[in-house]
């Protein structure tokens, strides 16, 4: 882990000069902001999780940042939702589970609008499921039950999806999951009794 450190550090300070050359270059930009995303990964593997979150602190403004000058660019729009994720990830490391809610929270809707223009492509399709599902159960971990039953419903509704379309069965125990999670956020009710 050490060496991966060392070389993505020093990855990073190239980027970073490139980038600091070439200011107006996106893909300098982005190379940095990969970079910051990989040196957060290993500090959170580590156990360090506030070097890991300044990293990914730090990718989540560059990513805005492209995002903003490009905002019909779908993988700059999947790429903030993960960096928002990797975001939520630490707290959650971290067990501060109130801290997680914001930056999940701001994965959705990126989420749901790479899907929507791209309803053919299954990563996209999975990408909502999973963050409607990690955002309900998250509402209901942090007492926002009204909030959180909307959202299982939904991630059943993609699951279904997912699993319609690929049969695989990996996306059909994610279905059972899903199916479960309603029924243990519902009171004993199943999907078809909360609709």
């Amino acid at each position: 882990m050490e060496n991966a450190l060392q070389c993505f550090l020093q990855y990073t300070e190239i980027c970073e000069t490139g980038y600091g050359e070439n200011p107006e270059s996106g893909d300098w930009k982005n190379l940095v902001a990969i970079s910051y995303s990989k040196l957060g990964d290993i500090y959170q593997a580590q156990g360090k999780f506030e070097e890991a979150l300044g990293y990914f602190e730090k990718e989540t403004v560059l990513f805005e940042e492209l995002y903003a000058t490009n905002p019909r660019s779908e993988s700059l729009k999947n790429g903030l939702a993960i960096a928002y994720y990797k975001i939520a990830g630490v707290y959650l490391d971290w067990k501060k589970v109130e801290e997680v809610v914001a930056p999940y929270e701001k994965c959705l809707p990126l989420a749901r609008a790479v899907y929507a223009n791209n309803p053919l492509h299954v990563t996209w399709l999975y990408n909502v499921a999973f963050f409607c599902r990690g955002l309900g159960s998250l509402y209901q971990v942090v007492d926002r039950k009204g909030e959180a039953l909307p959202l299982l419903c939904e991630a059943v509704g993609y699951f279904e999806e997912l699993y319609t379309r690929t049969g695989l069965e990996a996306h059909h125990k994610e279905l059972e999951d899903a199916r479960a999670d309603v029924f243990a956020g519902s009171g004993g009710r199943g999907v078809k009794q909360v609709l």
